[in-house]
């Protein structure tokens, strides 16, 4: 089988200080924002920021396997790894950076497929797909809809 590997980058303002937005990216927090979140602690038993921390997310009738790659609150990196056995692997790279009105959140996927299905339905996978983080970040911070640049 030949795995496939698409990339999708998208920037997005968010007119709050950058320590308020990047705490939103993280296993924890996401809860506040990303619909059906639910984490599930494999190592360690509890939820953490630690490079190496394991949890499961139970999503679209899929089991994913999440690993914290880093998570960096003074530089404002986090970085994912999401692995869904026989579909896909994500690399999710997500940076803050403070912008004069506010902060400038840079996302990127890297997604490999890891099946038929799996490199079929990347495809499709853009950019558009990271702009949808934009209103739930924004009304997580209480705040209306973040903006382009």
């Amino acid at each position: 089988m030949t795995a496939s590997r698409v990339a999708a980058r998208h920037h997005f303002l968010v007119p709050a200080p950058v320590a308020r937005v990047f705490a939103l990216f993280d296993p924890i927090a996401e809860k506040d924002w990303v619909d059906g979140w639910d984490p599930l602690p494999v190592h360690p038993q509890e939820l953490s920021l630690e490079a190496g921390s394991v949890f499961f997310l139970d999503r679209d009738g899929r089991r994913e396997v999440w690993t914290v790659l880093r998570h960096d609150p003074v530089a404002y990196v986090a970085e994912y790894l999401a692995t869904t056995p026989d579909y896909q692997q994500r690399w999710i790279t997500v940076r803050c950076t403070t912008e004069a009105d506010g902060t400038r959140v840079d996302v990127e996927y890297r997604i490999t497929g890891l099946s038929k299905e799996g490199r079929r339905e990347m495809e499709s996978f853009d950019a558009s797909h990271i702009r949808h983080w934009e209103a739930p970040v924004a009304k997580a911070l209480g705040l209306g809809v973040a903006g382009h640049a």
